[in-house]
């Protein structure tokens, strides 16, 4: 690269002559889907193996059973979802570089994510062996609370291994490259039950034995992940293309521009997950709660099944988005949102349709009480109706993951999930049960469809693509080895 050429040649630039919808060919559509399935086959298997392993773990005593519950939930609130919110940083900067074609400014991205990541584990550890006074002071039962706690810690070597899963993950989807991730699932969900049988009935380790389990399970998923990556350096890439470059110092710089994406990310993915957390305790302290608890875990099960397919179009266009935006191709990138949006809604429409077409076969199969099923089918109307929107709504998440706008998505879903959504579960809640449960959902997510699709609609999808050259460029004048190659360039118009 030659000092004064730019990353994005002027033919990319240009793009007026090509309208949005240019987008919707067979090319496009190819590349979409082939994103879509192996992401949306993994989220289904990984939601298999979390079954297996409930039912499993079913087996070994009440108190352990609630102790892991309770474990599972804090673990998913102050771990998994701060790794996981870390770690899309990687999508967003490592897929406008290798848009871009700077390879190597992808892999250094991600390595950057690790380091991150592993940093922040750290932290969340210390604050975990707080937890017991803490959940004490907060009227929890003390030998509940203490076995909860011994089971968190002892599945911290998961959390490790998911922080560095979840941003290789990332680099591989940067690319394309998702058909290892739904191998790699398949493979967990077959290592599961045979960890947790070895544990918990040949050894007969109890709680130990499946915070055990789950590390085992986690650590081999690390080892496929990093193989994987091993595998396509080494036999996909060209020597001229390969992403992963050999460690070094510069993986130690330009953490500030990450931060300044993966952070917002982070608050993002936490405001999503911990409403539903929340609108769990407002059912488990409402009226009926016999009744009421179980129907909201039947129709979250029901919903997460729905969303796993929806999480693939969210990752297809994240994806799309980033990588053309990092070529300078902004007509192009909103071509495949429409796309994106448009298969996701034929999707959801038909599972919704099916939903309610069956709605008392569906529920009497995970529960032959009639009370529970009569108010899982009254409040089945509602949770399809936010269903209806939610795949537009990811995919809509997925393309400001792509355009590095995180920060616009966790303002929407802080807005709408804790200033409307949960004043209106808890007004509703008390007064409906679970209807009024789906219905204050239902018209949260009606309002984030509104936010959000109005946002994006009015987007400059050229001057997106001039941000991501700009973030692609602060990226490669991090790294050593390319910084004398550039050309200062204006960005005073653009911010990162």
């Amino acid at each position: 690269m030659s000092a004064g050429e730019p990353l994005l040649s002027p033919s990319h630039c240009d793009e007026r002559t090509i309208t949005a919808f240019s987008g919707f060919n067979k090319e496009e559509l190819k590349k979409v889907l082939y994103i879509f399935w192996p992401v949306s086959a993994s989220e289904v298997l990984q939601f298999l193996s979390y079954a297996i392993t409930t039912a499993q773990v079913g087996h070994i005593g009440s108190a352990e059973l609630s102790a892991i519950t309770l474990g599972r939930s804090i673990y998913h609130i102050t771990g998994l979802s701060l790794v996981i919110g870390t770690a899309v940083g990687v999508r967003t900067l490592g897929g406008q570089a290798f848009g871009a074609q700077q390879y190597s400014l992808l892999g250094t991205v991600a390595k950057r994510a690790i380091l991150i990541n592993l940093l922040l584990c750290f932290l969340i550890f210390l604050a975990w062996t707080q937890l017991t006074p803490l959940m004490i002071n907060l009227g929890q039962d003390p030998a509940l609370a203490s076995l909860a706690v011994r089971y968190i810690l002892g599945i911290f070597p998961a959390l490790l291994a998911d922080s560095v899963i979840y941003c290789l993950q990332g680099y591989l989807t940067c690319q394309a490259m998702v058909a290892p991730l739904m191998i790699i699932a398949g493979v967990s969900v077959i290592t599961t039950p045979c960890a947790n049988y070895l544990y918990l009935n040949v050894y007969h380790m109890g709680i130990d034995g499946a915070a055990l389990a789950l590390v085992t399970v986690k650590l081999m998923t690390l080892l496929l992940t990093l193989l994987a990556v091993w595998w396509v350096g080494s036999f996909l890439q060209e020597d001229s293309k390969k992403t992963w470059p050999s460690w070094s110092l510069d993986c130690l710089k330009g953490w500030d521009q990450y931060l300044r994406v993966s952070l917002p990310s982070m608050a993002m993915v936490c405001a999503s997950w911990w409403i539903f957390e929340a609108v769990i305790l407002i059912a488990g302290k409402g009226e009926n709660a016999a009744v009421q608890l179980p129907v909201m875990g039947i129709l979250f099960s029901l919903h997460s099944l729905v969303f796993m397919l929806n999480a693939g179009f969210s990752a297809a266009a994240s994806t799309r988005v980033s990588n053309l935006l990092g070529e300078g191709r902004g007509n192009l990138a909103q071509g495949s949102m429409l796309l994106c949006i448009m298969l996701s809604s034929c999707i959801d429409l038909a599972c919704c349709f099916g939903l309610l077409i069956w709605n008392t076969p569906v529920s009497e199969v995970f529960s032959s009480d009639p009370s529970v099923v009569s108010s899982t089918v009254k409040a089945m109307p509602w949770m399809v109706l936010s269903l209806l929107l939610d795949g537009c709504n990811e995919v809509l998440g997925g393309v400001l993951v792509g355009s590095g706008r995180q920060s616009l998505g966790f303002l929407t879903k802080l807005l709408c999930y804790w200033f409307v959504g949960l004043p209106l579960a808890w007004l509703w809640g008390s007064q409906r049960g679970a209807v009024g449960m789906w219905q204050a959902l239902s018209a949260v997510t009606v309002v984030q469809t509104i936010l959000l699709g109005g946002s994006v609609a009015r987007f400059d999808w050229d001057a997106e693509a001039r941000r991501a050259e700009i973030r692609v460029l602060e990226g490669v004048r991090s790294m050593s080895d390319l910084r004398t190659a550039l050309k200062p360039k204006e960005t005073e118009h653009y911010e990162p």
